[in-house]
């Protein structure tokens, strides 16, 4: 409890008063209690020591307790300046997330006061720390990018242990928000491109934090993107633009993934390759056609739309999947697929598989695919009164009413 006195008192000390505040911490720095020394090394920071920062930078790198190593970056942060960058950037490849997620907090407030060349090695390593696997971490680095120097709140523990006091503060810090996008741009763009090359959990991590926001984004950027359609209007045109030009740059290593050898990553980043212009998704949905997992021709199927009609090889892929699709599910989701499409080369497919497909699922979805097409009026009016299935009937009823 002393330890923490001294951080909740720190900001206000004065005068002799701070001196031995200082002195105090330093003493209690050099405890046997974990607990004890991270509470001094927030004192530290709280009192604007800039002076003890190379004390600081020891801990961080040296102590082998993970709350002394965050309470030092979050100290970092508050006194540090450029000399002490590349320690707190290190402190993000640590492996324990409360490490990680100070270090992160303390670049972020230290952004704001140092030089744009500067800045930009700490987006380029929050950009990195954005697309790791660790959520948590992600999350504090889309919160970095709006922390800026801003008082902490440092209320009466509730618990013991430092750690888990300063988990609890970081927690506190608004995560994210609106925010301009375009200048990140660079720094998120060599970032995704790395992870994207990287082994294939941070692929993973990567396909995941890329995911659109909503319908109609051509990606997202996980937790920094949160929330985008309620952001104020000039920011969230900044936002989409810089969405629109990650989505240009990024299209190519996203395809390749389409092959990748791991089956996992392939059916994700079909799903993320689909938000593309046709012209770039096209040909890579009709290569995940022809993919070996059912999974991953899912999702190639559920990409397809009208701006593929154009897309003589990915139409026929499609059509062959309607009739020759090994599970009922395919043959459904390829039925689908052309009714989007909405192309005449459909319709020959589409009669055959109301007549003949075993699975009424099925033929419903033909049904409801072939609705209003002249040329399937007879087909229609046989199924809607021949048809076993009661589903089936009432779909080709009311295809046969939408003329």
């Amino acid at each position: 409890m002393a330890a923490w006195s001294l951080a909740r008192m720190a900001p206000a000390a004065r005068g002799a008063a701070r001196r031995q505040l200082v002195a105090d911490a330093l003493r209690l720095a050099g405890a046997g209690d974990a607990s004890v020394r991270a509470f001094a090394m927030l004192a530290l920071g709280r009192a604007g020591v800039r002076e003890r920062a190379g004390e600081l930078q020891r801990a961080l790198v040296d102590d082998r307790a993970p709350a002394v190593v965050a309470g030092a970056a979050w100290a970092l942060g508050r006194v540090g300046g450029k000399p002490h960058l590349e320690a707190l950037i290190g402190a993000l490849r640590r492996p324990q997330t409360l490490v990680r997620r100070a270090a992160a907090h303390a670049l972020g407030t230290l952004r704001g006061r140092l030089r744009p060349e500067e800045r930009l090695r700490i987006d380029g390593a929050l950009a990195e720390a954005l697309f790791d696997a660790d959520r948590e971490l992600r999350r504090a680095a889309s919160a970095a990018w709006s922390t800026g120097e801003r008082a902490a709140i440092f209320p009466p523990p509730t618990v013991s242990h430092a750690g888990v006091y300063l988990a609890g503060r970081l927690d506190a810090v608004p995560r994210g928000g609106a925010r301009r996008l375009t200048q990140l741009v660079p720094s998120l763009d060599a970032a995704a491109r790395d992870a994207l090359a990287g082994p294939v959990e941070r692929v993973l991590a990567a396909l995941d934090v890329l995911e659109p926001p909503f319908e109609g984004a051509s990606l997202g950027l996980g937790p920094v993107t949160q929330g985008l359609e309620e952001w104020p209007e000039g920011l969230r045109a900044d936002a989409l633009t810089a969405l629109a030009t990650l989505a240009e740059s990024l299209a190519d290593p996203l395809v390749e993934l389409v092959a990748h050898v791991d089956a996992g990553v392939r059916e994700v980043a079909v799903r993320r390759v689909r938000t593309l212009p046709a012209e770039v998704s096209g040909p890579a949905l009709g290569v995940a056609l022809g993919d070996e997992t059912l999974a991953t021709r899912l999702a190639a199927l559920e990409g397809v739309r009208r701006a593929h009609r154009a897309d003589r090889a990915l139409v026929e892929a499609v059509l062959s999947r309607a009739e020759a699709g090994a599970r009922w599910s395919e043959r459904l989701a390829a039925v689908e697929a052309l009714a989007r499409v909405g192309t005449p080369l459909a319709t020959p497919v589409l009669l055959r598989v109301l007549a003949t497909d075993p699975f009424a699922f099925v033929r419903e979805g033909a049904a409801r695919a072939l609705a209003g097409e002249p040329a399937a009026e007879d087909a229609l009016r046989a199924a809607a009164e021949a048809d076993p299935e009661p589903a089936v009937r009432a779909a080709a009823r009311a295809g046969v009413q939408r003329r």
